[in-house]
């Protein structure tokens, strides 16, 4: 929410060096924090040796690669994070378009304000509706975001970046709450860093197919429109993971539940 009107005040009064100075600063200012408060309950069962967790139930990791639905879930993540090229130049982008670094950075900010409410918002959404099809609404909505940023410049801009930012704030909750669903707890850990290695390969690409687009068609129009695709193809993507199953175990097969 703050993080980009500080780092461009950082940035204009000491030069872009202090500005990662400062992103460095930001990244560590947690670590005292996690260290001191952030437990699971089986770190503390651990030094009670007589009171050992409970087995976890689930799939293992060789079991849900099996499964048609670990590709789908990471086809849909690689084509949403690849999407996040209109994301790493939206400031550029406003500047561009006649905004000054200060107010661009200030609008980019917005999109901490409804990253937070899209957490709190499709979290509790979740507890009520099917998963997939809140990731599907929402995947929709920033598709539409990005494709009004390609047609309509800085007209629509307020609105075309706090539904990216909740959109962001989706992601993160509904993709970890689908794991748990439809895979269970026995190996959720490996089979989210699995299925993040699609999320990291369609980030890395981002910027470097949003600039290309930028750089051989010389405006901004075409690379946000292409990002509204992969948004819009991993809401789409969404829609074919189907109901919730129920996972009694490692060795008996994912059910749909009833």
């Amino acid at each position: 929410m703050f993080g980009p009107r500080i780092a461009q005040y950082v940035i204009d009064g000491w030069g872009w060096r202090a500005g990662f100075f400062f992103l460095a600063l930001a990244a560590l200012a947690p670590l005292p924090l996690l260290y001191l408060w952030l437990y699971e309950p089986r770190d503390k069962s651990a030094r009670r040796p007589s009171e050992a967790p409970a087995k976890e139930k689930g799939l293992s990791v060789r079991q849900a690669l099996r499964t048609p639905l670990f590709w789908l879930m990471g086809s849909a993540s690689f084509l949403w994070l690849s999407c996040f090229g209109g994301v790493y130049f939206l400031i550029p982008f406003l500047s561009f378009a006649g905004m000054s670094r200060a107010e661009a950075a200030t609008d980019a900010g917005l999109m901490g304000i409804t990253t937070t409410i899209g957490r709190l918002t499709t979290g509790a959404l979740m507890d009520w509706l099917p998963a997939p099809y809140v990731c599907t609404f929402v995947f929709l909505m920033e598709a539409a975001a990005f494709a009004a940023l390609g047609l309509f410049e800085t007209r629509y801009v307020v609105v075309a970046v706090l539904a990216i930012g909740f959109a962001h704030g989706t992601e993160n909750v509904g993709f970890a709450y689908c794991i748990a669903r439809y895979f269970g707890m026995k190996s959720y850990s490996t089979i989210a860093g699995l299925l993040g290695l699609f999320s990291g390969i369609g980030l890395a690409l981002a910027p470097l197919v949003f600039s290309s687009l930028k750089t051989h068609t010389g405006t901004y129009r075409i690379p946000f429109l292409v990002s509204g695709a992969m948004a819009g193809g991993a809401g789409l993507l969404f829609i074919l993971v189907g109901r919730y199953r129920s996972v009694s175990s490692a060795s008996e097969p994912i059910i749909a539940a009833h």
